[in-house]
């Protein structure tokens, strides 16, 4: 039980680092009343969410509405991470 415990906080690590978001570990993300992390963190948190699960092939709606351009590039820079280490990501811009 423990070593299933232990290999989940290290996939989460990975993840945090994978996703650029190691700064931001102990940040609530927020809603509309409370300030929290932005758009493009926002957005990758929901991705390493996903990773979590494990899934064999990723179905994502419009991963880069409503981001500036350089945080639909690290989301993008992320997708293509994902996809390097063997998972299938089928994005629908």
């Amino acid at each position: 039980m423990y070593q299933n415990i232990l290999i989940w906080i290290l996939q989460a690590k990975t993840f945090l680092q994978l996703l650029g978001l190691t700064h931001r570990k102990n940040t609530i993300v927020g809603n509309e009343l409370l300030r929290g992390v932005s758009g493009g963190e926002k957005k990758r948190v929901t991705i390493g969410v996903e990773c979590m699960k494990d899934p064999a092939v990723w179905l994502l709606d419009e991963p880069t509405t409503g981001l500036d351009a350089s945080a639909a590039y690290e989301v993008l820079r992320t997708m293509r991470t994902i996809c390097d280490m063997g998972t299938y990501l089928f994005p629908m811009l």
